[in-house]
């Protein structure tokens, strides 16, 4: 750049004294500032409304020497665990997890003996290999999600994964033959040294499974409504590389899958096993090259995309209040809350969202403030647009509330553009 944005614009260089969380390198620029906004997990009860947000900036970094896209400060740690809940609730995600369950089982040369799992989705995973036949060892940091595990009879770790607990669980006879993280490692605050004690648990001839989501389509379909404070990483194919060079693993087969609007299945074993990498590893490689993720004009072509997005976000659907139509959400996962935050959209705007996790109905969306309800609430309000915020699911959600259709109800899909579907 021949004269460098200010810190707060795109592009700019951030504070100096800010590190990647992976490498350690200094002078991180940022890619994306959405403003001060409430963690987008911590949904509120009706007893707290009279309470005001806690709000924390959300910004979106990236480092010039690894190329880590990430969280600038700590990750907060997350109250509802969004993964499990769509678990529970779509079966898109359950049939998905199901088959990544299926993939890294029909991976192992031979049936493995033991498996660790660390803190995935939700921790439903042990319940699908057990459907399968095989059980799992979790791997749980937060005392909360690690007790709510015991009670339902999942044999727990309550432990961060590092070089010296992998070091302790080696020294009591503990090796990983299969090692399977789905959706934790962009929550790890040091990757890499998260990643170093896989390296130390896997057995010499054990896979290690990683899934996660992909920041190629994030870019490419400017999809910034995944940016929250609970994940502290987004990750390339390439960066991930990378770090697993560093502490002694590699990739041998990568598989994109479309769960959360487009994800990386890894599967990783010791830097010196015989298995070499796949040609899928290679064309992931290349489609990100293509795309300059490994280049600052990509993410400051993102940064005006996303800038855009949120206004046309506000401006539609301000337009619809000002019509007098009704506008009601289905869905509230996480990701919604930064689409309707970072836009500053309120109950004016979108007059209530439905979702059929009990857990979440009778409460509020953080900062929106804006009411959930259980599904039949459309069918007694009758809306007249439906704004999908689980619009990675929008098939299954298309499919289910098709009858909405018979009122003139329309369906409204926010990303990677405003698009209406009759």
């Amino acid at each position: 750049m021949t004269e460098a944005p200010g810190a707060s614009e795109p592009g700019g260089t951030v504070n100096a004294t800010t590190t990647c969380r992976s490498c350690g390198a200094t002078g991180l620029i940022l890619v994306v500032d959405l403003g001060l906004q409430p963690p987008a997990e911590q949904f509120i009860d009706e007893s707290d409304l009279a309470q005001p947000d806690v709000r924390l900036p959300l910004r979106i970094l990236v480092c010039p020497a690894c190329w880590l896209v990430q969280l600038e400060g700590d990750p907060v740690p997350s109250e509802d665990e969004p993964g499990g809940i769509a678990f529970s609730v779509s079966s898109t995600m359950r049939a998905h997890m199901r088959g990544f369950a299926e993939d890294v089982l029909g991976r192992a040369a031979v049936p493995p003996e033991t498996i660790f799992e660390v803190a995935s989705h939700g921790n439903r995973l042990h319940e699908t290999f057990r459907s399968l036949g095989a059980d799992t060892m979790l791997l749980e940091s937060v005392p909360a999600h690690a007790k709510s595990a015991r009670e339902a009879g999942v044999p727990t770790i309550e432990q961060r994964l590092t070089p010296a607990t992998g070091d302790r669980m080696i020294a009591g006879g503990r090796r990983a033959d299969l090692f399977v993280d789905a959706f934790y490692l962009a929550h790890d605050p040091r990757p890499t040294e998260y990643l170093a004690g896989v390296e130390r648990l896997l057995a010499p001839d054990g896979i290690a499974a990683f899934e996660f989501d992909h920041l190629l389509p994030v870019i490419v379909d400017r999809q910034y409504d995944g940016f929250r404070h609970g994940h502290a990483s987004y990750l390339s194919l390439s960066t991930f590389r990378r770090m697993l060079v560093t502490v002694g693993l590699k990739p041998v087969d990568a598989v994109s899958t479309p769960a959360y609007g487009g994800s990386l299945r890894v599967f990783v074993t010791h830097g010196n096993a015989s298995n070499r990498e796949s040609d899928a590893v290679g064309r992931i490689l290349a489609a990100e090259e293509r795309a300059g993720l490994d280049g600052l004009a990509a993410y400051r072509a993102f940064a005006d995309q996303v800038e855009q997005a949120r206004v046309d976000l506000r401006t539609f659907l301000e337009e619809r209040r000002q019509e007098g139509h009704v506008v009601a959400g289905y869905g509230a996962p996480s990701r919604g809350n930064t689409l309707l935050n970072s836009s500053d959209v309120q109950a004016a705007q979108v007059a209530f969202v439905v979702d059929r996790a009990p857990a979440k109905q009778g409460r509020y969306l953080p900062g929106s403030r804006i009411p959930i309800y259980a599904p039949a609430r459309i069918d007694e309000v009758r809306p007249d647009f439906l704004l999908i915020l689980t619009w990675d699911l929008r098939e299954e959600v298309i499919s289910q509330l098709s009858h909405v259709r018979s009122w003139g109800c329309r369906f409204v899909i926010p990303v990677p553009s405003i698009m209406v579907v009759d």
